[in-house]
């Protein structure tokens, strides 16, 4: 496994199909069993939890990256730039273009987050524009696909995550102030 094609076929599976299908490869590939992928069933559930891990995936591998240039110094507050038009799903634009758009926004909302050292605080007031994020991806795939699956994972995502949003806002309104 110490080839680059091999490693860049991972890279490509673990892209295309999350983390589970790279390591199962990575397994086939020691063992030298044939490349076939298992069928299994998936639930919406199951795809909610590999689309939220793989969005924060991506987070992190761009928050990284983004600390190596500046040095590891902590942005939070303190934004780089102007901040990104507001998102709208539009089919005047294509597909790759809103989901940088919607990447953009909650880039500058996670970096722009009111921080005060209380972790609960800190968690909620950054996972406020990370979830909106999901909202604004999953708007931009419904204008684009006629998958029903995946309108339906779209959907799912909208529902649960603009749920989450407001229990997050709730619990600031709530916990204003002081340590929790």
């Amino acid at each position: 496994m110490n080839d680059p094609e091999t490693t860049n076929r991972l890279r490509r599976r673990l892209i295309a199909g999350g983390a589970g299908v790279l390591a199962g490869e990575a397994q086939r590939e020691k063992s030298g069993q044939p490349n076939a992928m298992p069928r299994s069933r998936v639930t919406s559930g199951a795809l909610l939890r590999l689309l939220g891990g793989l969005l924060s995936a991506a987070f992190i591998l761009g928050s990284l990256t983004a600390r190596a240039q500046d040095g590891g110094r902590h942005q939070h507050g303190s934004p780089r730039g102007a901040a990104p038009a507001p998102f709208i799903a539009s089919t005047a634009k294509p597909f790759a273009a809103l989901m940088d758009d919607a990447m953009a926004v909650m880039d500058h909302g996670m970096r722009t987050a009111p921080m005060n050292s209380v972790p609960e605080h800190d968690f909620v007031t950054m996972m406020i524009p990370h979830h909106q994020g999901a909202v604004d991806m999953a708007r931009a795939l419904l204008l684009t696909t006629k998958d029903a699956g995946l309108r339906n994972l779209a959907q799912g995502i909208i529902t649960e995550q603009q749920n989450e949003i407001r229990l997050m806002q709730a619990w600031l309104q709530r916990n204003a102030g002081g340590r929790q």
